[in-house]
């Protein structure tokens, strides 16, 4: 019975001692899992408000249709200052090319192929991107990518911005951490791909492990997906069997593995088997073997007790790299059980007292009163609490940012014993977050409110004249010239201006008033960077004297704006133009009113600029007209409603020599739509280009098929070209291209240009008409003597023919003036070795006027109306005969 009693002894002795030891490795990975979930997370946080920050100013960019790419770039050089421990911050385009960030090469890296860039392109709605690891494009080494999208003003994809981690780098972090022999620490992707893993024997080598779970792992996860405690399969991974606990971050979905050697473990255990074994064996030696048990019990404690000590040094390394510290407040005794990492936050040491009130310094009332809220909610309903709270550390002063957590310890009987949590300090997120919140509401050069913060005031000021039932003003303000300015000096000089305006602005207005400037929008103050929006909330109830006012204040911001700027070394006069619309209530939206002051501003400029225009309704009534004729010229372009009339051009003997191409809309519901209401249309909106590329095809297919015509084929076209068409980038390319696809002869083809061409780089403009002249295309001035008319330049131009503007023939036998100006521009293409042509010909006293100057060729009325390809055909078939049967031939003209 005593040998039965002390097998008995031995085997509960080992059964506990084996429990036991399960329990503290399940206890000490549980912990250090916990820890490392922290950690990352709180680096995942700090790098995702970086990326935030980052993509917003890229979004402001875009928005404000001017992107700098050093701005962006050194932006994010100053985000990557600030987190040492990311690899560099870059930036795509919708593309996946990196052309933003520090290292960015030329040929620039392609981003296209990686999974992050394709998942983001496609989810709209995407948040922070967390993949997995893969090989860097640049220094070929392992990294783990961390992205989020970039979406333009129009919510489309624009591209990502993207930083890593170096797998080397998190690799040094975690082998600081003090691992028992045989431990092992895993850190795995949402996607369960392996991002790294150590050993207490491996903890430099960085490479990529299997990334299948062995079966025991997939079981535990599948039962809780967030944390649990299992044992491996010791054939899976390194061949060592091992208890793992494991933690799901819920906000990034990475996991974290951290194991312990069971062999390792469980040596002691086998020892006092063996003890027991021999006790059984030999109860003659039971004395001996007993004490030999107590010895080695009291050894294995003292091994727990270390291992304990080196778990909770861990716990607390890991727990300094996350700043969180942990805390026990003992509700009876009201003292606290403080961490090293929570006395660092609150700046105090071990030897500080143990009572709340010595060094737990709130900073104000609301803080304190919060504080007591949540510690009685918990107390009273067993309710955690989490937020957040400012702090004066007593050692210095200085006041930092915390989040504090707070959960209930119950005693043995149920009742409430302790508060135990966290304080994690926070200030740097916080600061991140006003740096966010300047860069969402401010505009960064001027430190104006944004258009978001506008919006958000007009909001407010449109419900307090709602409830006071008094008016408001929103003022547009554009600057006039600065386009000029800008293209001229540059855009550092245009910023020195835009600054300068906001800080003029800013002391023109009572306290209570409201500048910003337009960044983005549906309306025209998008374009460019020069327009700024006042708002005055509060007027009156007298409408009158609300506009009286508001004129009042346009008028003083005219005045102070039109002063003179010195900008660098630069001195510039500058004017505005100012667009005013008055509100009360909500009676109209935000973005109408807006639109509003944009129609009135417009007008002002119209008029003359350096102005102050009110809003009315017919201009909303004009605007509108003029968007649905553009959206109807739109459609004619698509539906191919356009077609082309010939005007001839006639010799003084009568030959038809050739035509001037005319542009004809055919409306399915207006008809015919005049040229002087459409032109002006599609120059303004940039539909000029299209209708003349149409244009310019047509013609050199006439030109082609004539040729096949012996008494057509020496005939010439001329066709129009505005000066927004000639500056194109294409539109060398485009001539030649239509010429070489419908095989017309160069010679030809000839351009009818405006001396509005020769306002802006001229040189350029010289050096596009000799690579077309040197294809064989010929040159026409057009509306000679109205424009530009620089002597200097126009013998520099390879000009082929000048033509009379019809407002001088017009008037060339009633006015001297007229009749003067026609001789001298004959006379001055006779002396330049050029063709003169006089348009606007319609009574044959013009035509023998200008025969009598010895003018060269003619067109008008006289001669032809503007004609169908067939009725042109017919008419310069007639050739010397044109005068006598022109007038039969009109019934089929369309007029001009």
């Amino acid at each position: 019975m005593a040998i039965l009693g002390v097998v008995a002894t031995g085997a509960l002795v080992l059964l506990y001692s084996r429990q036991q030891t399960q329990i503290r490795i399940a206890t000490t990975t549980q912990g250090m899992a916990k820890s490392l979930e922290l950690t990352f997370e709180g680096l995942l946080d700090t790098t995702n408000i970086a990326l935030q920050a980052s993509t917003d100013e890229i979004g402001r960019q875009l928005a404000s249709g001017k992107v700098d790419a050093g701005s962006i770039t050194r932006f994010l050089e100053r985000q990557n200052d600030r987190l040492p421990y990311l690899g560099s911050l870059r930036a795509s385009n919708e593309r996946g090319d990196l052309i933003y960030g520090r290292g960015v090469r030329n040929p620039t890296v392609s981003v296209a192929d990686r999974d992050y860039f394709i998942r983001l392109r496609d989810d709209p709605n995407a948040g922070l991107y967390v993949g997995s690891v893969v090989t860097g494009h640049t220094d070929r080494i392992l990294v783990w990518p961390i992205a989020r999208r970039i979406s333009k003003p129009d919510g489309s994809f624009g591209g990502v911005i993207v930083t890593t981690f170096h797998i080397a780098e998190i690799n040094a972090m975690l082998a600081q951490i003090t691992l028992d022999r045989g431990g092992s620490i895993e850190l795995r992707g949402p996607d369960m791909a392996m991002i790294t893993r150590i050993t207490a024997n491996d903890r430099s080598v960085v490479k990529l492990w299997d990334h299948r779970l062995s079966a025991p792992a997939q079981e535990a996860m599948q039962a809780n997906p967030r944390e649990g405690t299992y044992v491996s399969d010791s054939r899976f991974a390194d061949h060592v069997t091992r208890i793992y606990s494991y933690r799901r971050s819920p906000k990034y979905r990475f996991i974290v593995f951290v194991g312990n050697s069971l062999d390792d473990a469980f040596t002691e255990w086998r020892r006092q088997a063996w003890i027991v074994g021999a006790l059984v064996s030999a109860f003659v030696l039971v004395t001996l073997a007993f004490c030999a048990l107590i010895l080695r019990a009291w050894r294995r404690q003292e091994q727990t007790l270390g291992a304990i000590r080196s778990s909770e040094l861990s716990l607390n390394e890991a727990q300094q790299i996350a700043r969180l510290g942990s805390y026990v407040y003992d509700l009876q005794t009201r003292q606290w059980t403080r961490s090293e990492t929570l006395e660092r936050i609150f700046g105090i040491d071990r030897d500080y007292p143990r009572d709340m009130e010595s060094w737990l310094d709130l900073v104000g009332t609301q803080s304190r009163a919060q504080v007591q809220a949540h510690v009685r909610r918990l107390v009273e309903q067993h309710r955690p609490f989490d937020f957040e709270c400012r702090i004066r550390r007593p050692c210095d002063g200085t006041e930092r940012w915390v989040h504090c957590t707070g959960r209930l310890r119950l005693d043995e009987h149920g009742n409430a014993s302790a508060i135990v949590g966290t304080y994690q300090d926070i200030t740097e997120r916080k600061a991140a977050e006003e740096t966010i919140n300047q860069l969402a509401f401010f505009d960064q050069l001027t430190g104006l409110p944004n258009r978001t913060l506008l919006l958000d005031r007009m909001r407010q000021a449109m419900a307090a004249t709602s409830r006071g039932n008094h008016f408001g003003a929103v003022l547009l303000i554009d600057l006039d010239r600065f386009k000029v300015l800008n293209d001229t000096y540059g855009h550092e000089v245009g910023d020195l201006l835009l600054s300068e305006v906001a800080r003029r602005l800013t002391a023109c207005l009572r306290a209570g008033d409201t500048v910003a400037r337009s960044v983005a929008g549906d309306t025209a103050a998008r374009l460019g960077g020069d327009e700024f929006v006042v708002l005055l909330p509060d007027l009156g109830d007298d409408r009158q004297a609300a506009g009286a006012h508001a004129r009042t204040v346009s008028e003083k911001i005219l005045a102070v704006l039109g002063q003179g700027y010195q900008l660098a070394q630069i001195e510039f006069v500058g004017t505005a133009s100012i667009g005013v619309t008055l509100f009360q209530g909500q009676q109209a939206a935000l973005e109408d009113l807006l639109k509003q002051a944009d129609l009135a501003m417009y007008r002002a400029k119209a008029d003359g600029r350096n102005g102050v225009l009110f809003f009315e309704a017919t201009m909303e009534e004009a605007a509108l007209r003029r968007a649905s004729l553009e959206g109807d010229l739109r459609r004619g372009l698509d539906e191919g409603r356009f077609l082309v009339h010939y005007q001839a051009q006639v010799t003084a003997e009568g030959h038809v020599i050739g035509a001037e191409v005319l542009a004809r809309w055919q409306h399915p519901q207006k008809g015919i739509v005049p040229p002087a209401e459409f032109i002006p249309i599609a120059e303004e909106s940039g539909l000029i280009l299209p209708l003349g590329a149409w244009v310019l095809d047509t013609a050199c297919m006439q030109l082609a098929r004539w040729s096949r015509q012996p008494e057509m084929a020496a005939l010439t076209l001329a066709v129009n070209v505005s000066a927004r068409q000639f500056h194109h980038a294409d539109f060398v390319d485009q001539v030649v291209a239509a010429l070489r696809k419908s095989g017309a002869d160069p010679a030809r083809l000839k351009l009818e240009l405006t001396e509005s061409l020769l306002v802006n780089d001229v040189e350029e403009t010289i050096a596009r008409m000799n690579v077309l002249r040197a294809a064989g295309v010929g040159f026409s001035l057009d509306d000679f003597g109205t424009g530009y008319s620089s002597l200097t330049y126009l013998k520099r131009l390879p000009l082929d023919q000048l033509k009379i503007d019809r407002s001088f023939v017009h008037d060339v036998l009633a006015n001297p003036h007229d009749a003067a100006i026609a001789k001298i521009i004959v006379a001055l293409g006779q002396s330049l070795g050029l063709d003169v042509i006089a348009e606007g010909v319609e009574t044959p006293a013009q035509r023998q006027f200008l025969a009598e100057c010895r003018c060269d060729v003619y067109q008008g009325y006289l001669f032809s109306h503007p004609l169908p390809p067939e009725a042109f055909e017919r008419l310069a078939r007639q050739g010397c005969d044109v005068l006598r049967t022109a007038p039969a031939i009109q019934g089929a003209a369309q007029p001009a």
